[in-house]
C-alpha cells in the first residue's frame, strides 16, 4: 500500500510536470518508475514491470531531449498520416510480440489488457519525449485501460491515478495545443 501511494504521487507530481512542458518532470519520473517497478512486479503485472524500467531509462533520454534548447520556445509536434501510419504499426507488432511472450512465459491473468496498454505506453512515451502532441491521445486512451485493469487487479491508488491521468491528458493536449505555432507541415523525428 505504500509503494502505491508514493508511486502515485510522483507519478502524479511527473505529469502535470509535464503538461506545464517542464523537464523537471523526467526526474520526477525516474524516481516515480523506480518504484512503480517493484509494484507491478510484487502484483504480477509483468509487462508493466518492464515498461516501468523502459520508463526509467527513458527519463534520461527525455531529460536529454527537453534539454538540447533549454531556453527555446517550447514547440509542439504534430505526426503526418504516413508517420502515424508506420507508428500504428510499430505498435500492432509490438502489442503481439508482448502478447504473445506474456501468454507463454508468464501467469499472469490480465495477458491482453497487459500486452495493450504495454504496447501503447511506448507509443506514448516516445511521443512525449519529441513533444508531439498526439501524446495525450495515445495517453487518454492507455490511462482508461490502465484505470480498470488497477481496479480489477487491487491496486486503488494506481487505479484512481490513471482515472485522474485520463482528465490530465485532456488538459495536457489542451495547454499544448495552446502553444502550437500552426506550423502547416509536421516536423521530422
Amino acid at each position: 500500500m505504500q509503494l502505491d501511494l508514493l508511486g502515485t504521487l510522483l507519478s502524479l507530481l511527473s505529469t502535470w510536470y509535464f503538461i506545464c512542458m517542464d523537464r523537471k518532470a523526467w526526474i520526477i519520473s525516474f524516481f516515480a518508475t523506480a518504484i512503480n517497478s517493484i509494484l507491478y512486479f510484487n502484483k504480477g503485472i509483468y509487462a508493466d514491470t518492464l515498461l516501468e524500467i523502459f520508463y526509467l531509462l527513458n527519463s534520461f533520454y527525455g531529460f536529454l531531449l527537453w534539454n538540447r534548447t533549454p531556453h527555446a520556445k517550447f514547440k509542439v509536434k504534430w505526426l503526418s498520416l504516413p508517420q502515424a501510419t508506420v507508428l500504428l504499426m510499430i505498435t500492432t507488432a509490438l502489442y503481439l510480440l508482448i502478447y504473445f511472450l506474456l501468454r507463454q512465459y508468464t501467469d499472469s491473468t490480465v495477458v491482453s489488457l497487459d500486452a495493450l496498454t504495454t504496447a501503447l505506453s511506448i507509443m506514448g512515451q516516445w511521443l512525449m519525449c519529441y513533444k508531439i502532441i498526439f501524446t495525450w491521445l495515445v495517453w487518454f486512451i492507455t490511462d482508461a485501460i490502465y484505470a480498470y485493469m488497477y481496479f480489477y487487479k487491487q491496486i486503488p491508488f494506481h487505479a484512481l491515478l490513471m482515472f485522474l491521468y485520463t482528465i490530465m491528458a485532456i488538459v495536457g493536449y489542451l495547454k499544448w495545443a495552446s502553444q502550437d505555432t500552426h506550423q502547416t507541415q509536421p516536423n521530422s523525428l
